[in-house]
């Protein structure tokens, strides 16, 4: 931590994520973006440790990207204990596709063995019971790599993710500040999905298990304001800032009157697929015979293997633009949800009618501009509005206003900027500029 604000330096950030944020495109994965692009914006040094592939523009403006995956572990683990010399293990990274491959000698081959071990422990503790079933969620190798890098870089943040990740902070020395991004209460999620009839049991956990990891932050992130008040009971003697989602607030895509084209964006989760499934058999027959289109993005389209009449699933896309113009309506179809509604968020950013299921809308605040309905009702306001062009129109203006006023990173990152500032990790007068935020692209969630 830094000591010393006026003499400033930019601070050192670790930020670890278990995934690949430029191909997996799921909600975690899009707020995870916009965390790592706020950083970046605060002018700090980030260095990111994640799944990415190497020179991806998710990690523009990064000071570094380091790798890990499965492949890389098993080349070290033959260099380690099979003698193979060193231009051979390069040539074997390189031939997985990983560029500049010497940066992972200096970080996972400086103790010979230590990698290996430590993903073992790491391991062996999953293994074992009784334990929460989130703990089984950890991924070894980012563990690991993480421990190594922070003796490498010995950064002043450490950023991590999920409650089931704050193992990460047990490696950090004295003085580091250690930033946890909850993404939701986990010890609620699998017990709202039960009572859905879905199933998220490998996130399931006790609120003595959850705080347990929780306490190991100093910096704890809600999703959204009711989530910060359970996370301040859970850790009193943590502090606790609401950050929201600041999608790149798109120019107003008003498809014309006429247009009968609903957008559903999702990634391959349980809530997504369920919803999905009751809204083509509740709903779409009537939409469907009165002339309506259905386009479905994201990786839930691989859950549906039949064609369906007027449904067109598209899996992964490059680019959203087009597709949120053509839309009348976006819809979100989550079956049940606890967190911020990430395609709620983004569909408004864009400057749509989103239409919610009720369930995923519990947590929003009320002056959000969302149309709400139950299972089997959405056919009747999706005519409403097709009814009533001028209604739709004053919406999709609400949405726009209401992305750029509240969904700015200004308003949406202004806790966590007075924490580092605080913390003394910031200099006093240095502001989020901007630029790289409104560059980044909402991705699928």
């Amino acid at each position: 931590m830094k000591s010393d604000p006026v003499d400033y330096q930019a601070s050192v950030v670790l930020f670890c994520w278990h995934g690949d944020l430029e191909n997996d495109r799921g909600g975690g994965n899009t707020l995870a973006i916009d965390r790592l692009r706020f950083l970046i914006d605060l002018g700090l040094e980030v260095h990111l440790l994640s799944r990415t592939p190497l020179g991806s523009d998710v990690a523009r403006g990064c000071k570094q990207d380091w790798v890990f995956n499965d492949s890389l572990y098993r080349a070290i683990r033959r260099y380690l204990y099979q003698g193979l010399g060193e231009s051979r293990i390069g040539r074997m990274m390189l031939s997985l596709g990983l560029r500049q491959a010497t940066r992972f000698h200096q970080v996972f081959l400086e103790e010979k063995g230590r990698f290996h071990q430590a993903v073992s422990k790491i391991q062996e503790a999953k293994r074992a019971g009784p334990v929460a079933s989130f703990h089984k969620r950890r991924n070894a190798l980012m563990i690991a790599g993480a421990d190594q890098l922070m003796r490498l870089l010995k950064p002043d943040i450490v950023f991590a993710s999920f409650a089931w990740n704050a193992v990460i902070f047990d490696s950090c020395s004295e003085g580091m500040f250690k930033i946890l991004d909850t993404h939701d209460i986990q010890h609620r999620r699998a017990k709202v999905a039960d009572a859905s009839g879905g199933d998220l049991g490998d996130r399931d956990c006790t609120a003595e298990e959850e705080a347990a990891e929780l306490r190991k932050a100093d910096l704890l992130l809600g999703i959204q304001s009711d989530e910060t008040a359970l996370l301040e009971q859970l850790c009193p003697d943590v502090k606790v800032v609401t950050a929201g989602h600041s999608p790149a607030v798109m120019h107003t895509l008003s498809a014309t009157d006429d247009a009968r084209t609903l957008l559903y964006i999702a990634n391959l989760y349980d809530p997504n697929v369920m919803g999905l499934k009751q809204f083509l058999k509740d709903d779409w027959p009537t939409l469907r015979a009165d002339g309506w289109e259905l386009e479905v993005i994201g990786k839930v389209c691989s859950a549906f293997s039949r064609k369906v009449n007027g449904v067109e699933f598209l899996g992964m896309v490059d680019d959203l633009t087009p597709h949120y113009q053509s839309a009348a309506v976006v819809l979100n179809l989550a079956a049940y949800g606890t967190g911020l509604p990430i395609k709620t968020i983004e569909g408004l950013a864009a400057g749509k009618v989103v239409l919610s299921r009720e369930e995923c809308c519990g947590c929003l605040d009320e002056d959000i501009p969302v149309l709400r309905f139950c299972s089997g009702e959405a056919a009747s306001c999706i005519f409403k509005l097709l009814d009533d062009p001028d209604a739709r129109r004053q919406i999709e203006e609400a949405s726009a206003l209401y992305a750029k006023t509240d969904l700015s990173p200004e308003m949406v990152y202004s806790s966590v900027r007075s924490s580092l500032r605080d913390a003394g990790l910031l200099a006093p007068d240095q502001e989020l500029p901007g630029s790289t935020m409104q560059a980044a692209g909402a991705e699928p969630d």
